[in-house]
């Protein structure tokens, strides 16, 4: 029994040796399994916190671009706000100035109409006693229009649908000189009081002695210290000198009447002074509005060619 003892005790450390290698195999292969798995998943905790730090970024640059579109609204608002209030400021500036121009004009008309008023006051119809030959002529009854005669049926010539006088004067002068004096007598009228700034000497074909001219000026019809009562005067006149002859063409009229009215308007003489316009039915009276434009113009034409024949005439 001892020496049994005694074997497997000497025996054991044979079965220990013999058994180590394979616990140590097992051990290492088990090491080496767990390496692998804390390895892989310290890979997928890095892939995850990879990218957990990528939508961190994403979400924070996402955050910017919001915060920077928020200052760009904000911005925008407040100049559009900045922008409201000068509009605002400027039309209440505006309406003040208005008020202010309308408020003086008003003050300077009342300030006129006072001043009319008392002139008005201040002036008198003189009463006249006349002479006894006066007194005869007064009592001697006119003939109804005859002072109208000469503005009655037949004195605005159409020429071709167009209203035109036209005259051929007769002289004594060479073509030069008639054109030269036409010249100078057109350029003359330009200066005239009544005539506008846009009156002028048009156009000349001095090879064929010819003068087109272009004047605009006030015809007046009524005038007083309170108003009056006028008109724009438009027409061309064609002067052409041949030989010892000079013809005239006074034509293409038109009247710019009460421009500073809303009443305003630009006429044709075609629409206004021809005898279908201008005269009762029996063409033996001047109508009140149209007639006292038929009547100016007539008188101006005439004093026109009375300039001219005396201008071509003067020695």
């Amino acid at each position: 029994m001892r020496k049994v003892i005694i074997f497997m005790m000497l025996c054991l450390p044979v079965t220990l040796v013999a058994q180590t290698p394979v616990q140590s195999a097992e051990r290492i292969a088990q090491l080496k399994a767990e390496a692998a798995a804390k390895a892989k998943a310290a890979e997928e905790a890095a892939q995850k916190a990879l990218e957990a730090a990528k939508a961190a970024e994403e979400a924070a640059k996402a955050l910017e671009i919001e915060a920077a579109k928020t200052q760009q609204a904000q911005q925008k608002a407040e100049q559009e706000r900045i922008a409201a209030q000068k509009e605002a400021e400027k039309k209440r500036m505006e309406a003040q100035q208005k008020a202010e121009q309308e408020r003086i004009a008003t003050q300077k008309e009342a300030e006129k109409k006072r001043t009319e008023a008392q002139q008005a006051q201040q002036w008198t119809k003189p009463v006249i006693q006349p002479t006894p030959d006066e007194e005869v002529k007064q009592q001697k009854p006119k003939e109804e229009n005859e002072e109208d005669e000469k503005y009655l049926e037949g004195a605005v010539p159409l020429v071709n649908g167009i209203i035109e006088w036209e005259k051929t004067f007769e002289t004594a002068n060479s073509p030069d000189d008639n054109y030269q004096r036409m010249m100078r007598l057109f350029a003359a009228m330009t200066k005239e009081k009544n005539q506008l700034p846009s009156s002028n000497v048009a156009l000349v074909n001095e090879s064929e002695r010819t003068i087109v001219a272009h004047f605009e000026e006030w015809l007046v019809f009524a005038s007083n210290f309170i108003s009056i009562d006028r008109t724009k005067f438009i027409y061309n006149i064609i002067a052409t000198c041949q030989g010892n002859t000079v013809n005239v063409r006074l034509f293409r009229i038109s009247y710019r009447y009460e421009e500073e009215r809303t009443t305003k308007s630009l006429i044709k003489a075609e629409e206004w002074i021809m005898d279908d316009v201008c005269l009762n039915k029996k063409k033996t009276k001047l109508n009140r509005i149209s007639g006292k434009f038929r009547r100016k113009t007539i008188d101006r034409k005439d004093e026109i060619f009375k300039n001219i024949e005396q201008t071509l005439n003067n020695q």
